[in-house]
């Protein structure tokens, strides 16, 4: 059965960077419902608005393979896997050949959260400058911003014609760090409960999109990373970031693939 939350709080301890209590319409939850809740969020809900905002980031015109080869590359790994990760659905009767999903689940459930997703758009989000003394991410997103989109500025009539500079910072700067960070605070997807009553059938489609599509490629032919770039832009954008985290700033790509 799909059912539709608007109330959704977790409270934090800053101080110690603890979980105090979560709540879904105002009924506490265990830790690890909250886990489940909080994953589905971010992989069900926010990720897929940064994968559609990239789209508005790419240029695979003729023009651009000639001026910029290097980000027309870019572009069509980033609309091809934007396409291909649009079937994810898709691929519900081979998770269910294999035994990752309970009879009475189906991850098309996720593509009707997909959906809600883009209806409600991004929200307004100005107060997170207030985390900046609390937040790792948080500090080094809003110091690196303004100088990502004044480098692009510099080089958006010349060689990134068409390209929004908000849509390549969010599909390069935040969705490199969003991916990082999923694979980093949660090493093992079994440690999503999928026997929970409530949010079982989450945790089964959590686990298969953490086991599975979360983590780096192998294998990739081409450099992704902001780090041996060639165009000037991406040289620029991984000095400054260096110059904030040098653990972030070697996790940044390029392009989405993955």
């Amino acid at each position: 059965q799909n059912v539709t939350a608007h109330d959704f709080r977790v409270e934090i301890c800053l101080k110690r960077k603890r979980v105090i209590r979560a709540t879904l319409e105002g009924e506490a939850l265990t830790m690890d419902q909250c886990v489940t809740a909080l994953q589905w969020a971010i992989m069900a809900l926010e990720h897929p608005r940064i994968h559609a905002l990239s789209n508005w980031a790419i240029n695979l015109t003729a023009e651009q393979k000639e001026t910029n080869p290097e980000h027309a590359w870019f572009s069509a790994v980033t609309a091809g896997y934007n396409y291909f990760g649009s079937g994810f659905c898709r691929a519900d009767p081979t998770f269910r050949f294999f035994g990752h999903l309970s009879p009475g689940n189906s991850v098309y459930s996720v593509g009707k959260t997909f959906g809600a997703a883009m209806e409600v758009g991004i929200c307004e989000h100005s107060a997170v400058v207030e985390l900046i003394a609390h937040s790792r991410l948080v500090r080094f997103i809003t110091r690196l911003r303004p100088f990502f989109l004044h480098q692009f500025a510099e080089y958006k009539h010349t060689d990134f014609k068409f390209c929004d500079g908000e849509a390549m910072f969010v599909g390069t700067v935040i969705h490199s760090l969003d991916h990082f960070l999923l694979v980093r605070n949660l090493k093992d997807p079994l440690w999503l409960d999928v026997e929970d009553e409530k949010f079982g059938y989450m945790a089964e489609i959590l686990r298969i999109a953490t086991a599975g599509f979360i983590d780096d490629l192998p294998f990739l032919f081409f450099n992704k990373r902001f780090k041996g770039a060639k165009h000037p832009f991406f040289r620029a954008v991984y000095k400054e970031a260096a110059s904030i985290d040098q653990g972030f700033a070697d996790q940044l790509e390029t392009c989405i693939v993955k």
